[in-house]
């Protein structure tokens, strides 16, 4: 009898594991840049069907991410960047917009990542073009260097990005930045690292994970349904993610923002699911058991 709870105890563990390897948690917040029309009723951002003043982006999960852009900007499936996910330690960025390949001739931003709360995002802190700027500006303790490069006035030479990141270890005075190229939307400032920092040991050319999002969780857009997804090792941040840890995200161009605030929040829909599978299986295990005994 012992034996047999035993192998009850490790199926069950072994289902709600799969559980939550199954699906990440969606840890897209509000980029702070306007999720309504204007008062005129002007398109500030796109993806509905209303022209209404002070109508919000429909989204389902109520934050305006999905199918969106920034004002001013060009619209479409492939400029879209939709959302950050978390599964453990892995984080997984997700968008129509090809972060491989870039769009045009602008190429994908990197991760910069916050973990003690006092990063500047979604504020407009001036300029664009592509210049040099200071992280005192902005604050991020490390960023995920998708290794981008650029020429004598900071603009990318290729829209399209290696197979490799290396993390560096930011600090707010010393360590260079480069804005996005559109100075309308100067609240995706920063788009990449420049210089300064130290390289995490254990996290130099580390491969960057390439595929597909395949749930339904994100809208496409005339038509175009393909959601892009890279992966990142969080590992450097620790055994655990600090709660409040921000990610932020932009392409060269600006021209959509993708913000991600970790809480700690299990993935509790998989979760349970998968928990309700174990224990069905729990019971017919345990009729089998019982049922054996009494022979």
């Amino acid at each position: 009898m012992s034996f047999s709870i035993n192998k009850l105890v490790v199926a069950v563990s072994a289902v709600v594991a799969f559980g939550q390897v199954a699906s990440g948690v969606d840890i897209t917040v509000f980029d702070k840049v306007t999720q309504y029309r204007s008062n005129s009723g002007s398109k500030q951002w796109w993806g509905d069907n209303s022209s209404a003043a002070g109508v919000q982006h429909p989204d389902v999960r109520g934050i305006a991410e999905d199918n969106e852009s920034e004002p001013g900007t060009a619209i479409g499936q492939h400029w879209d960047v939709e959302a950050f996910r978390v599964n453990g330690l892995t984080l997984s960025m997700i968008g129509g917009f090809n972060f491989m390949t870039g769009e045009d001739t602008y190429a994908s931003g990197d991760i910069f990542i916050d973990i003690d709360g006092d990063s500047t995002w979604g504020t407009d802190i001036g300029g664009g073009g592509t210049k040099v700027k200071s992280n005192s500006l902005f604050k991020y303790d490390y960023v995920i260097d998708l290794q981008q490069t650029v020429n004598s006035s900071y603009d990318s030479t290729v829209s399209s990005i290696g197979t490799q990141y290396t993390v560096y270890k930011l600090d707010e005075n010393s360590v260079q930045v480069i804005s996005v190229a559109v100075a309308a939307n100067a609240e995706s400032n920063p788009w990449i690292y420049h210089s300064g920092g130290e390289a995490v040991t254990g996290y130099v050319g580390r491969d960057i994970g390439v595929g597909f999002y395949t749930g339904t969780d994100y809208a496409g857009f005339d038509g175009n349904n393909i959601h892009h997804m890279l992966q990142f090792d969080l590992g450097f941040l620790g055994a655990t993610i600090p709660d409040g840890t921000v990610f932020k995200f932009a392409m060269e161009c600006g021209n959509d923002n993708l913000v991600g605030v970790y809480n700690n929040v299990p993935d509790q829909g998989a979760t349970i699911a998968f928990l309700g599978f174990g224990l069905a299986l729990v019971g017919g295990l345990r009729s089998r058991f019982n049922a054996n005994v009494t022979r």
